[in-house]
């Protein structure tokens, strides 16, 4: 576990695994695989539906060796102070898991953050603008590169905008004043172009 993850389980009051937090505004308890997908596809939609995109968010990587380099490019449509997350996660690692035993495969675990834990500020001033930023770690041995990826989300601030809550059985908590506008994934190493989605 990354250390910098207890400030984001306190953010969303996690107690225990498996949890899901979805756009950072809902909260889906631990059922059943099929029902806990739909409640995530419903959640996904009521965003979308309810908080258009703003942002689009293009992202590079280059790794040599243990360094690995991130080039973020997120176009925003409206000015606003937004905050933007750059994470590193891994994938197949094998662990013990509750339930499953001692070669359980775990995806998409967090690995580091190459920003503040909670995301570091992003102000844009002026409508339809583009920011930019390199983001530069080293990646220690015990991770497995190959089965890396980088993670990047924006979140905005609901503004004076009333907060969705209509999926039935998602808990919505007092989660903090934004949501996540955007996020685009890709393997280290690649580059996945701007998307607004």
């Amino acid at each position: 576990m990354c250390n910098g993850l207890y400030p984001l389980a306190n953010r969303f009051s996690i107690e225990g695994y498996p949890s899901g937090i979805i756009d950072t505004r809902a909260y889906v308890q631990n059922y059943s695989s099929d029902y806990a997908s739909d409640m995530i596809k419903s959640v996904v939609e009521e965003t979308r539906s309810s908080y258009p995109a703003k942002t689009g968010i293009a992202v590079s990587s280059t790794v040599s060796g243990s360094q690995v380099t991130v080039d973020v490019d997120v176009h925003v449509k409206e000015a606003d102070e937004y905050t933007v997350s750059v994470f590193l996660l891994e994938d197949n690692i094998f662990a013990y898991q509750n339930g499953q035993g001692n070669n359980y495969e775990h995806d998409h675990v967090l690995r580091m953050s190459l920003t503040s834990i909670s995301g570091d500020d992003m102000t844009v001033v002026e409508d339809n603008s583009v920011w930019s930023k390199t983001y530069s770690a080293t990646i220690p041995s015990a991770y497995e590169i190959s089965n890396m990826k980088v993670l990047v989300f924006v979140e905005k601030p609901y503004g004076s905008r009333e907060k969705a809550s209509g999926v039935y059985n998602v808990i919505y908590g007092d989660y903090g004043s934004t949501y996540v506008d955007n996020a685009r994934s890709a393997a280290l190493g690649t580059t996945v172009e701007v998307e607004y989605e």
